[in-house]
């Protein structure tokens, strides 16, 4: 070939150039792999969604069984912050007094840094 004449091919590896050929003769993958390939799919997305599933009621399950523990610890504090400050019991069980006591947890955890500035 004289250097005026085109060759697309000239210069690229023959390797290569023999594995482009031998792709473009096998045509699309099989049914039968596709087929595999999505039932497989199917499967871990089963699995997946039943994992998640159980960890959502083994948490509802630990949160009920934690009830009854937090809401003594809760009356177990109002009853120490009445006692620190009579006048500051009665005042926990209004709507502002739930709100100013919101307004401090958030305050205190924002403090300590738990919450994101």
């Amino acid at each position: 070939m004289n250097e005026h004449d085109p060759d697309p091919i000239e210069g690229l590896d023959p390797c290569l150039l023999e594995r482009f050929d031998a792709a473009g003769r096998t045509g699309p993958p099989e049914l039968d792999f596709l087929v595999a390939v999505e039932s497989r799919i199917r499967r871990e997305r089963r699995i997946r969604a039943f994992v998640l599933g159980a960890f959502y009621v083994a948490l509802v399950v630990i949160a009920v069984l934690l009830t009854p523990y937090v809401a003594a610890a809760s009356l177990t504090v109002a009853a120490a912050i009445s006692g620190w400050a009579p006048q500051m019991g009665p005042m926990l069980l209004t709507p502002a007094g739930f709100g100013l006591s919101l307004l401090a947890g958030v305050w205190l955890l924002r403090r300590v840094g738990v919450l994101g500035r």
